[in-house]
């Protein structure tokens, strides 16, 4: 299933990005040669994880719009259901099926929305390294220039999955998500039957 998919993807791209800020751990006296070495790492690993996401948006697209859809069509479904056939294994059915559906969508979108988070941690890793390592004023300038503009090359860079430039999968694309079917729940409820 596409959530699956989703939800590996993620994880894969989660464990480069794990092994670069274990690799950056391990460093104590950053040299200016380092800093170079961990801008090109880093930016190896936004250019892999927007051709990732540019490869598998028509999917996460497909995917969550389908979960979506299936989700509104069990709560229509179970609702009407529970009016027509109040019997105990049909609404073990719904009820199953639906907390399936809902589990596994918020499982990739959650794994998916992690990714987000992984080079602000590089950011703040930057930020507490000593300002004032190196022999000359020279060496020291060169070393903040090069960190600003790390800083600036990831703060540009967004790092996210995404359905097609439709939406990004994110913390926030999850709860609007939530609030959507709670919606929609709320007005189903409301219609007379």
């Amino acid at each position: 299933s596409g959530d699956f998919i989703i939800a590996l993807v993620s994880i894969i791209l989660r464990r480069y990005y794990e092994v670069h800020r274990e690799q950056l751990r391990s460093q104590h006296n950053v040299s200016f040669q380092q800093l170079e070495r961990l801008r090109r790492v880093q930016l190896a690993l936004s250019t892999l994880t927007h051709k990732v996401a540019e490869l598998f948006s028509p999917l996460i697209l497909i995917t969550i719009g389908c979960d979506v859809i299936y989700i509104l069509t069990f709560l229509y479904s179970g609702l009407d259901a529970d009016i027509s056939s109040p019997s105990l294994l049909v609404r073990f059915i719904f009820t199953y099926s639906f907390a399936y559906v809902i589990l596994r969508l918020m499982f990739s979108v959650y794994l998916a929305s992690r990714l987000t988070e992984l080079p602000r941690k590089t950011v703040d890793y930057l930020y507490r390294l000593p300002s004032l390592v190196g022999y000359s004023m020279e060496q020291q300038r060169n070393r903040l220039i090069k960190m600003d503009l790390i800083v600036q090359e990831i703060q540009n860079e967004p790092t996210a999955l995404s359905g097609g430039g439709f939406f990004v999968l994110s913390k926030s694309s999850a709860s609007k998500l939530f609030g959507l079917i709670v919606t929609y729940e709320v007005v189903m409820l409301q219609l007379p039957r």
